[in-house]
């Protein structure tokens, strides 16, 4: 569109995936991954690559990542992306999280003024 900033066009140019060890984290075996690439950023002038990393530990029993880390930048910023679970707990959550609380209803979406899955009884 005329007068809007086109967005960054980036380019793979090298990438790696590399199988890590096991390591235990919150108590479950995971298994590592390290993925690293080599990015170019097209709406920067210079020939200039930018390295960029991807570690992820997955609990094996779960086939969930429980530690994420992305680091990469662009621009000479350097930018670090940390996610990591814990105080996990196994089996079924408590049904009372999936409850309508007292005094809401259900109603159909198309009635609701705004995403309205439940509004309070009037």
């Amino acid at each position: 569109m005329p007068g809007m900033q086109s967005r960054a066009r980036r380019s793979y140019e090298k990438v790696q995936a590399t199988s890590l060890s096991t390591r235990t984290l919150e108590g479950f075996e995971c298994q590592g991954l390290l993925i690293t690439a080599s990015v170019r950023d097209e709406t920067r002038q210079g020939d200039q690559l930018i390295q960029e990393t991807l570690e992820e530990w997955v609990a094996l029993k779960l086939s969930t990542p429980l530690l994420t880390q992305m680091t990469g930048g662009s621009s000479g910023i350097k930018a670090e992306h940390v996610v990591r679970l814990s105080h996990i707990i196994e089996g079924e959550p408590d049904s009372a999280l999936f409850r309508i609380p007292s005094g809401f209803r259900l109603i159909d979406p198309k009635d609701a003024p705004k995403y309205g899955f439940a509004v309070p009884r009037q």
